[in-house]
């Protein structure tokens, strides 16, 4: 008989996962009216262009406002104050890690009307001299797989910027940037280092879009196949219905919320609902019509299919540098004492 402690062993693996990774940007600026008198108390509200997600503030006694840890991507930001015109500025483009400034100037009306704003952030930083610049999921996913010889990532966009070569080489990876040594650059993950090996490579990686073949998934379908896989096998051997999660993940917090939906719902299910599984008729839709006894499903449909994701997803962030050992791969043991 199938056990809950059996199949949820599947799950062991789900939690490393849950990488961190910071991408947040921001957007900061001052309200201020034709005068160019600060705009205190100021009503804005900023919304994600592709999550159609909101969020609010008001602006300070200074006229300083500011939303920040905001995921990459492109927002319209709404501004209302008494006495004055809505502004609403549309298509603020933000890249990972931007400090965006937006400053915003008022003009006397009503609140009925409304002066729109077609502008993107401006691109100077005022927090420091460092230049930065970013390319979307979008953008890289309309690339052929194959670029230059090897799998389409981000860095390929590094040799776009000025003052960045590769040395009169081809490779992405060997780029020089502003004159400096081909080893000299160095990619960072939420704050930590990640360069490696004896001779300090960056370990600059595009995990995202980074595939261990041309014709395999990317890691973020890896990731969603693992759990698609994991709340697949909890309903058809249950009977119960798995939530639908759209594939629209782009960020790593987004793929952490993923996993945490899948083992939501993995949560509700008992021992009891697994009584007789093993009888039950699995027809998934691939099958064209035929079903399978739940235990042929299991062993060798459902559970080859969650390690070979899961695995996938092991060496794709292995072979890019992420610090994981075996142990992270098996997860804890059973033991016992006496």
């Amino acid at each position: 008989m199938l056990t809950q402690r059996k199949w949820s062993g599947l799950l062991l693996f789900v939690p490393l996962l849950a990488f961190g990774q910071s991408q947040n940007a921001s957007i900061s600026g001052t309200i201020t009216d034709a005068t160019g008198a600060v705009v205190p108390n100021a009503q804005l509200e900023l919304t994600n262009e592709q999550r159609q997600v909101s969020m609010k503030t008001a602006s300070a006694s200074n006229g300083l406002y500011s939303f920040p840890n905001l995921v990459p991507g492109t927002y319209d930001l709404k501004v209302d104050a008494t006495g004055f015109k809505s502004v609403a500025q549309k298509g603020i483009s933000l890249t990972i890690n931007q400090l965006a400034r937006v400053d915003v100037q008022l003009e006397v009306g009503t609140s009925v009307q409304t002066v729109d704003v077609e502008a993107a952030a401006t691109q100077l930083n005022f927090e420091s001299s460092a230049r930065a610049e970013g390319v979307g999921p979008d953008t890289i996913n309309e690339l052929p797989l194959i670029v230059s010889g090897g799998p389409r990532n981000s860095a390929q966009f590094l040799v776009l910027l000025p003052g960045v070569s590769t040395g009169g080489g081809n490779n992405s990876f060997d780029a020089r940037i502003n004159g400096g040594m081909a080893t000299g650059d160095e990619a960072i993950m939420d704050g930590a280092s990640m360069q490696e090996g004896f001779m300090s490579q960056s370990g600059m990686v595009s995990f995202f879009d980074f595939r261990m073949t041309p014709d395999q998934f990317a890691l973020d379908r890896q990731v969603q196949t693992t759990c698609d896989n994991a709340k697949f096998i909890a309903g058809r051997l249950t009977g119960k219905e798995w939530p639908a999660h759209p594939d629209t993940e782009q960020t790593f917090a987004e793929l952490r919320q993923r996993i945490q939906k899948c083992l939501s719902f993995l949560e509700t299910v008992q021992a009891k609902d697994l009584a007789g599984a093993e009888d039950r008729k699995v027809a998934p839709p691939w099958l064209g019509g035929k079903w399978l006894r739940a235990d042929d499903y299991l062993m060798h449909v459902a559970i080859p299919n969650f390690f070979f994701h899961a695995t996938m997803t092991y060496a794709i962030l292995r072979h890019n540098g992420v610090e994981l050992g075996k142990m992270d791969y098996v997860g804890s043991l059973p033991t016992k004492e006496g």
